[in-house]
């Protein structure tokens, strides 16, 4: 709603009211989280299944010698690499959606 000062609706001489639904946004913010939850659970399953040959070349790598030991390229150590870093990324945001998403389902 608007409310002028002056006849001529300027907005600097204006006020403008709303109202907002707090329940409707907060379930609809809620949602959202939900969604993105799942879209980012969705992303590390597929980043760890992507990169299934490789994790399984880095345990065969980290046994005690003599146990089917086996050495990493470059290639892939840097593989490892990146699927750790974005392992991390994607857990820690997944930890803050949870975060996020219970104060929206406590209200």
């Amino acid at each position: 709603q608007e409310v002028a000062r002056t006849a001529d609706h300027k907005p600097s001489n204006t006020f403008y009211l709303w109202r907002v639904d707090v329940q409707q946004a907060a379930a609809h913010l809620s949602n959202e989280l939900v969604m993105c939850t799942v879209n980012v659970m969705a992303r590390l399953g597929h980043e760890t299944k992507e990169q299934a040959e490789v994790l399984q070349l880095y345990e065969n790598a980290t046994k005690p010698k003599g146990k089917g030991r086996v050495t990493l390229t470059t290639e892939q150590r840097a593989r490892c690499d990146r699927l750790r870093k974005v392992g991390a990324i994607l857990e820690t945001r997944l930890l803050a959606m949870d975060d996020d998403l219970f104060l929206f389902l406590d209200a």
